[in-house]
């Protein structure tokens, strides 16, 4: 599991092991943290937003940085508390992380997170190990309107998250002239695969500089935005990891020959939470994909092409409306 990688391989340096995707999982994670930047720029806010943290301050540890950080407790409008993100295995992860000579070198870049009701939930975080650029980005939280925005993934459109996560890793990358690691789980997985695809649009040749992109159970891009020049520049460079029985990491199509099915000991869509994710050393335990994953993804993957935007907005709004009615929390 992800907390016994970090706690068998914290007091050994990235020399004496090389930095692999446990590592970048391990990042992942911690982006569901709120941070605290040095100096926050403020930023304009719909009235219903939950203020905006976004800043480039000077880098410092990342083990300082994790010293001030949350998990977040989303409020509405009227500052009702929605839901409270109290993960215990990301609290224990973050202290693991903050004491671990392994992740000593990792300074803290950059960091950005909003929550607009009813429109958008998001969350990035930058570091940077020596020379190398790490960006990482939030998975779906427990809200309503995280869940509602991830469905809106299966659209054409670009949802807001997606829109932000590309300017957050255009950002980062105007001011740097070194390899880039951009990664996600879940949502965040998505995130980075349209970050890079829109980054390497507007930047042709900027994918000579990414090392990877990974992706942990996190949905494809839509058809319309994998049949591009730029996606297929960076379609090399994607590696998807997915649960053996989960259908998130399958919506969508990933590059062929990206994806590694791996193994877990809870069933369906508990597979999708990443501390039940098997390790073995410094991997991920490989396995197959059930028949159960695969004919739940095909499924799910007939009716989104078969179902235009309009009619998957409707179903949306349908489905999670009874939970709207109950203060936004989910049931």
């Amino acid at each position: 599991m992800l907390l016994d990688y970090v706690h068998d391989y914290g007091e050994r340096s990235f020399e004496q092991v090389k930095p692999n995707a446990l590592d970048l999982l391990v990042l992942a994670e911690m982006s569901n943290f709120e941070y605290q930047p040095a100096q926050p720029t403020p930023s304009a806010q719909p009235a219903s937003a939950t203020p905006v943290t976004s800043a480039t301050p000077a880098p410092l540890p990342l083990s300082q940085a994790i010293d001030a950080a949350v998990l977040p407790t989303i409020t509405d409008a009227r500052q009702r508390t929605l839901v409270s993100l109290e993960n215990k295995e990301d609290i224990e992860l973050a202290q693991l992380v903050k004491h671990a000579q392994r992740y000593a070198p990792v300074q803290f870049r950059d960091f950005r997170a909003s929550y607009i009701e009813g429109a958008q939930q998001f969350g990035a975080l930058a570091v940077t190990y020596h020379n190398v650029l790490c960006v990482a980005f939030r998975a779906t939280d427990l809200t309503v309107t995280g869940w509602h925005e991830s469905l809106e993934l299966s659209l054409v459109t670009p949802t807001g998250s997606q829109v932000d996560a590309a300017e957050f890793l255009a950002r980062n990358v105007a001011d740097w002239d070194g390899p880039i690691i951009v990664c996600g789980h879940s949502k965040g997985g998505n995130l980075a695969e349209y970050s890079c695809r829109a980054l390497a649009e507007q930047q042709p040749g900027i994918e000579q500089r990414i090392l990877c992109i990974c992706s942990f159970d996190g949905p494809g891009l839509a058809p319309e935005l994998r049949d591009t020049d730029a996606y297929r520049r960076i379609a090399p460079l994607i590696h998807t990891f997915i649960p053996k029985s989960s259908i998130v990491g399958n919506i969508h199509d990933h590059p062929r020959g990206s994806v590694a099915y791996i193994d877990s000991d809870k069933p369906f869509v508990m597979q999708h939470y990443v501390y039940n994710w098997k390790t073995r050393g410094t991997h991920l335990i490989r396995s197959r994909q059930t028949f159960t994953g695969r004919v739940a993804s095909e499924l799910l993957n007939l009716l989104i092409a078969v179902t235009d935007d309009t009619a998957k907005r409707h179903i949306f709004n349908v489905l999670f409306s009874p939970y709207r009615m109950f203060n936004q929390r989910l049931l």
